[in-house]
């Protein structure tokens, strides 16, 4: 939108702004960006939740613009909002997770098909969990009614806000199993996160968002070898990659990035070689008597320089 010359009301920056891409089947797509950037309004418009003033999206090949085409697309893209817990309404479980599949039409033997199909595949047991109410779940299990919810609609992309908002250790490392999974099973997977070290873990490729602009697209590899360029958007990078940066300046080199303390570990243990307590420390010794003796050296060559000069 642009400033009028009759107004005094500034003008309103556009939530995004020439974004094209495409992302192909099968994909695992990480979006970062900071607070503010546009990611929330970028994954609103794979399903048509949101429509464009400007340009088009299309999913296999069909115009957002149009409603039919909206809702055929809403079969194929699922969303997962942040805090998914709070938007439950149903008296059950299993009635929460097939409302989006009732929506669609489906009823009788499919309905309960896919209800029971879809609790399994988030690890929620059917005659466990399905007669309960989702109000009296933890927060991870509610999570887990949402996204049920989502693949009983049987989705071939599967978009995620922040899934691992809010849980707990355990939750997120669970959580984050469970999405694998799906992706392994041949869902496209489309996952905003705050967290650096989860995308880079995770993700195959990397959009990175500033002010509504795509600034970034491309592996986790290419997007995190950016560090000061991120830095300057208010981003930075896995612990793991700031500190694989520390120990090449001290005279480490590696064949590859990590972006897990655990696979770091593993590089530098394959990069030392199997050592004792007491060669290692041995070793330390060594380098740091070397580097007193250069410094000593350094330090006589000073001296005698001074003197040469008192000469004169």
């Amino acid at each position: 939108a642009k400033k009028s010359a009759a107004s005094s009301e500034p003008a309103v920056p556009p939530a995004l702004s020439h974004i094209d891409l495409v992302i192909p089947d099968g994909q695992f797509v990480g979006v970062i960006g900071h607070t503010g950037s546009g990611k929330s309004t970028f994954i609103q418009h794979m399903n048509g939740l949101l429509q464009p003033t400007e340009g088009r999206v299309t999913v296999d090949g069909l115009d957002m613009a149009d409603k039919a085409n909206r809702k055929a697309v809403r079969k194929r893209v699922g969303i997962a909002f942040q805090y998914p817990e709070y938007q439950r309404f149903a008296t059950t479980v299993a009635e929460d997770v097939a409302f989006g599949p009732r929506n669609l039409g489906v009823g009788g033997d499919e309905l309960d098909k896919r209800v029971r199909e879809s609790m399994e595949k988030v690890g929620l047991d059917y005659e466990t969990f399905a007669h309960k109410s989702p109000f009296h779940l933890s927060g991870g299990q509610q999570r887990r009614v949402a996204l049920a919810g989502i693949l009983a609609m049987e989705p071939q992309v599967l978009v995620l806000d922040e899934p691992i908002a809010g849980l707990d250790p355990k939750g997120r490392a669970d959580m984050l199993s469970m999405v694998h999974e799906l992706h392994a099973s041949g869902l496209t997977v489309v996952m905003v996160s705050h967290s650096m070290k989860d995308v880079a873990e995770n993700a195959e490729r990397v959009l990175v968002l500033d002010h509504g602009v795509l600034v970034m697209d491309g592996t986790p590899q290419e997007i995190f070898a950016r560090e000061e360029e991120l830095r300057r958007i208010g981003l930075g990078v896995p612990r793991s990659t700031a500190f694989q940066k520390l120990l090449e300046q001290e005279g480490f080199t590696f064949d590859r990035q990590a972006y897990s303390i655990d696979a770091l570990a593993d590089l530098i243990a394959a990069q030392m070689g199997p050592r004792t307590k007491e060669q290692y420390l041995a070793a330390k010794a060594a380098k740091a008597a070397k580097a007193e003796k250069a410094a000593q050296a350094a330090r006589v060559s000073v001296q005698d320089g001074d003197e040469e000069a008192g000469d004169m």
